[in-house]
């Protein structure tokens, strides 16, 4: 779900609803940012791209402070995806059975 972090220039003034609605006429429907957050500044690299890791990882600790830490942390490494059972090697691998009859 894309979220838009914005930036304002100062005297400038605008609602999450105008950036909003701006979005929903000039962006494709799945483009639409379901969240906007205004920060004073974007994390950069010292060459000058965004750190986008460091953007979610403020937002996971946003969630956890919001909600008591309650399931909202991932462990290291876990992507989401299930794990498979112990003693499930091989499953999803690209080598064939050995032992199986290919008929």
């Amino acid at each position: 779900m894309p979220r838009a972090y914005v930036v304002l220039e100062p005297r400038i003034a605008i609602t999450e609803q105008e950036i909003l609605a701006y979005c929903r006429e000039n962006l494709s429907r799945y483009k639409v940012p379901v969240a906007i957050e205004f920060r004073t500044e974007l994390p950069r690299t010292f060459i000058g791209k965004v750190l986008r890791r460091v953007l979610a990882e403020d937002r996971l600790h946003q969630g956890l402070a919001s909600t008591g830490g309650a399931g909202e942390k991932l462990a290291a490494g876990d992507g989401g995806a299930p794990e498979a059972p112990e003693g499930a090697e091989g499953t999803g691998g690209t080598e064939p059975d050995v032992g199986t009859d290919p008929a």
